[in-house]
């Protein structure tokens, strides 16, 4: 075995891809020289101890893993090796059957990493205030000015009711003064469609009434719409969720890292559709009655042309050279990557705002990559499967997958609404209790300094069991000589039955 060993791996030049975190990491030390870190480097470095040889590590120069082109040569890593200018091929190189006919791959250092789709998370975490933000800043400020107006044009139509109206006809209504703080008290219990105790007894002033009661029942139902809708709509995961969404879709543009077998599945899948569907035309619109494959025609296509879309699609984006460049693309937004599913687990465990959804496709392990027919193949994956029965790729992945990772915010997935989603509201409410303790503080302290006679009962209240009856007020000479020579002869007789002079 040391024979083999010392005929291939004495000074053995490894090709690697320049950067494809955490498999491989380029490091740039203060004094100007490269080392190379990650899982892979890790693997090989165990390799080495175990098998004893010495490796030199280059990087492939167009920074691919190798497809094979129009021509039949390959590209990147696969290329450097079949062409005998690298003995040996590390990274993240997925096993795949065209790429075994040119080269050899040892026992797999990973298994089934496939694609996934990557996209940007646009979830939200509900802020307390979120029942403010369903209306925009000027419809909020036009809402309010018209409630402020309603206030003061019920005000003002009781005013030249009492003045003009009422004066002449020589009729007093006491029991529906709308003051200032009756018309806002009227108008807030239009707006929460609770109904006022009072109503207007002018016809003028009940068209208006009217009319806001009809644009409370509009603006409430439009309210409750929207945030019904806000709230559903801020705890779904991603507008697109598989291939048939995007193939459906036009808002988000999709590709794949260069190079990789992202592209190569992609190819192929279209390639078998468009196949299918000439294959398809061949035997739907043959003229030869005779011929067997007639049983198979049909008049419509029974299979689909979702890759021959999604191929043109990734075509028509263009393709992205590394993994840097498309997460960078994909946190822009309306962007989609196929990235291969350990990658997006590192770039999640060290970045906020990505999203991985769907279900992983296309799975195949990561193998080192030898020349073909290799003497050493056997005795790489020997090594690789000693290895596996051990705990240390176990403790690989723990060291460059889930440490170190970021912290992001915690978007809640459970189906009911949060305590951070209605928190606004409880703090609103205990909010208008303390306002309440406020005031009434203030009124006892203003009734006890003197400043007015009855500081809790302005108007006359209502309990169970007994008739509503105005309060005794105790009125100077003056005032009483003046709302005399106002009243009527009946309303003089209740006036002084109720209040003691």
């Amino acid at each position: 075995m040391s024979r083999v060993c010392n005929l291939l791996f004495t000074d053995t030049r490894v090709h690697v891809l320049l950067q494809e975190p955490p498999f491989v990491q380029r490091v740039l030390h203060d004094n100007g020289s490269i080392s190379y870190e990650g899982y892979t480097i890790d693997v090989l470095q165990e390799l080495a101890r175990r098998d004893g040889f010495k490796y030199q590590i280059y990087e492939v120069p167009d920074n691919e893993y190798g497809i094979q082109s129009s021509d039949g040569t390959w590209t990147g890593i696969i290329g450097q090796v079949a062409t005998g200018l690298a003995d040996m091929g590390a990274g993240p190189i997925s096993v795949t059957a065209e790429r075994e006919t040119v080269i050899d791959f040892t026992a797999p250092y990973y298994d089934y990493a496939g694609l996934q789709i990557l996209t940007k998370d646009t979830r939200e975490q509900p802020s307390l205030f979120v029942f403010v933000t369903v209306f925009t800043e000027l419809s909020w400020g036009v809402w309010l000015t018209l409630l402020i107006a309603t206030v003061v044009i019920l005000c003002v139509f009781h005013r030249f009711k009492y003045k003009y109206i009422t004066d002449r006809d020589g009729q007093h209504d006491l029991k529906q003064k709308f003051t200032l703080k009756n018309s806002f008290w009227f108008v807030a219990m239009s707006v929460a469609i609770a109904g006022p105790q009072q109503h207007p007894s002018m016809t003028s002033t009940r068209l208006i009434v009217a009319g806001f009661w009809f644009f409370c029942q509009i603006i409430m139902s439009a309210y409750t719409a929207n945030l019904a809708a806000f709230l559903t709509s801020s705890r779904l995961t991603s507008p697109v969720e598989s291939l048939d969404d995007l193939v459906t879709q036009s808002a988000y543009q999709y590709t794949v890292q260069k190079g990789t077998v992202g592209e190569a599945y992609f190819q192929r899948m279209a390639k078998i559709e468009a196949g299918f569907y000439s294959y398809w035309k061949d035997v739907s619109f043959s003229t030869d009655s005779s011929s067997a494959m007639t049983q198979y025609a049909v008049w419509d296509y029974p299979l689909g042309d979702k890759y021959i879309k999604l191929w043109q699609s990734i075509q028509k984006t263009g393709y992205v050279i590394n993994t840097e460049e498309g997460i960078a693309k994909v946190l822009e937004g309306n962007f989609v990557l196929f990235h291969e599913t350990p990658m997006i687990k590192f770039e999640m465990s060290r970045r906020c705002g990505l999203l991985s959804v769907g279900s992983m496709f296309s799975a195949k392990p990561y193998a080192f990559v030898l020349p073909q027919n290799s003497p050493n193949t056997r005795n790489i994956s020997s090594s690789l499967l000693s290895i596996q029965s051990t705990t240390l790729l176990t403790k690989l992945k723990e060291k460059w997958w889930e440490s170190n990772n970021v912290t992001c915010p915690n978007v809640d997935d459970s189906d009911g609404l949060t305590l951070s989603a209605l928190g606004g509201i409880f703090i609103v409410m205990c909010g208008g209790c303390l306002l309440s303790v406020l005031i009434l503080g203030l009124e006892l302290l203003i009734a006890k300094c003197g400043k007015v006679s009855q500081p809790f009962l302005a108007e006359c209240d209502t309990t169970e069991g007994n008739d509503v009856r105005p309060h005794q007020t105790v009125l100077s000479p003056k005032i009483g000589d003046a709302m005399i020579s106002k009243l009527s002869s009946y309303e003089l007789r209740d006036f002084v039955n109720t209040s003691p002079l």
